[in-house]
């Protein structure tokens, strides 16, 4: 039993997927969108841990898991990689609440692998022709990031981030930082337009 959150890994297919987790009972697995990571979910999980083993992965490409370059990381390839990710951590089933993208892999998820899925709870979640947003839609084109340096990438994130929330007091410079971390660097530049084209 965690009883205070903390920050766990596993392997999927060579990969190392980053989790936090805290609490015990029945699980509950919390998936975000782009371009944030499981940072998103940390004030949620101590409330939810206090009557469920509360689980929140960073997806493949994101946050502290790997970034490998040839690896698929559309929606469809990250709701397999789910799966194998509850097997991996105990979890024949679970509530599945999925955030943007997030929402995306916990829908294919609930209808690949319906014995998985206890509870379906989608939160602001593409669907449909729903993505990309239009202003990610340029960034989709071929060579967009070897045309943006990382600088002007990151001012560009730091102008997103805090549209994508309601109440814009919430996303302060630190937690600015703290989502752009995994991002800051060549590595995670390029990441995070392959997330964009593969989704």
């Amino acid at each position: 039993m965690a009883t205070q959150m903390i920050q766990n890994h596993t392997y999927i297919d060579g990969n190392q997927i980053a989790f936090y987790e805290q609490g015990s009972g029945s699980a509950v697995i919390l998936i975000h969108g782009i371009p944030t990571n499981s940072l998103m979910w940390r004030n949620i999980i101590p409330q939810l841990a206090k009557t469920h083993r509360v689980i929140a992965p960073d997806l493949l490409n994101y946050g502290e898991s790997a970034k490998p370059e040839n690896a698929d990381v559309s929606i469809n390839a990250q709701s397999h990689m789910l799966a194998k990710f509850m097997d991996s951590i105990g979890e024949r089933n679970a509530d599945i609440v999925g955030h943007d993208i997030g929402g995306g892999i916990a829908q294919l998820l609930a209808v690949n692998y319906p014995e998985k899925v206890s509870k379906l709870v989608l939160m602001d979640s593409i669907c449909f022709d729903s993505w990309p947003i239009p202003e990610f839609e340029p960034l989709q084109e071929s060579g967009a990031e070897s045309e943006m340096s990382l600088n002007d990438f990151l001012d560009m994130m730091r102008g997103f981030l805090p549209k994508g929330v309601n109440d814009k007091s919430v996303m302060t410079e630190e937690l600015i930082d703290q989502y752009l971390k995994p991002w800051s660097s060549e590595t995670g530049k390029k990441a995070f337009f392959r997330n964009l084209r593969k989704v």
